[in-house]
Parts: C-alpha cells; structure tokens; sequence
C-alpha cells in the first residue's frame, strides 16, 4: 500500500487541517483519488473545529482497497503529511514520525 488511512477508533484522534473548496475541487479530488474505480470513497465526517469550539461536518477520502492492519504509507506520502507539522500537536507529529514507512 502507498498511503494512510483512517479507521473508526473511538479511542483515538486524528489531527489535520480544515480547508474550504468549492465542489468542483472535490470532482478533481475524485479523480486523483481514484474514486471511480473503487480504490478510494468521499466520506463525511464529523470534527472538532478549535477555533469555534464546536463540531462540523467535514469530507475526507478513505481507502476501500487497502483498509487492513499494517497499512504503510510512502515515505514521499509521510513527508507531505508532516509538512503541516507546524499546525499539529508536537505529540501527534512524534507519533506519525514513529509510525513505519514503505520506501518510495
């Protein structure tokens, strides 16, 4: 496998970013997900939204064809993923960096 996934834990968090776009960005999105044949479905969820303390619908993509235990992403994938380190918890920037990668 060459990316990360999400799976329903309730005893976990994922921390990302939530970022506005218009519908025909999700159409390319689709595209680049590989919707279409199946590798990946549009999916939305439910988030903790810090700046307004409240809970708010968001989309992300997960993957149909890889959700097993003992996904690894890339190492390319990994990097792009803590680029945004600057705007996540040191914690959760220590686990993914701990987390087993695939060379690219």
């Amino acid at each position: 496998a060459v990316a990360a996934n999400i799976q329903p834990n309730p005893e976990a968090h994922i921390f990302g970013t939530l970022n506005l776009m218009p519908e025909a960005g999700f159409d390319v999105l689709d595209i680049y997900e590989n919707v279409k044949t199946e590798q990946y479905e549009r999916l939305e969820v439910d988030v903790f939204h810090v700046a307004s303390n409240s809970t708010v619908k968001a989309i992300t993509y997960i993957s149909l064809k890889h959700n097993v235990d003992g996904l690894k992403p890339r190492t390319g994938y990994m990097n792009h993923i803590l680029a945004g380190a600057d705007v996540l918890p040191a914690a959760y920037v220590a686990y993914l960096q701990s987390l087993p990668v695939m060379p690219d």
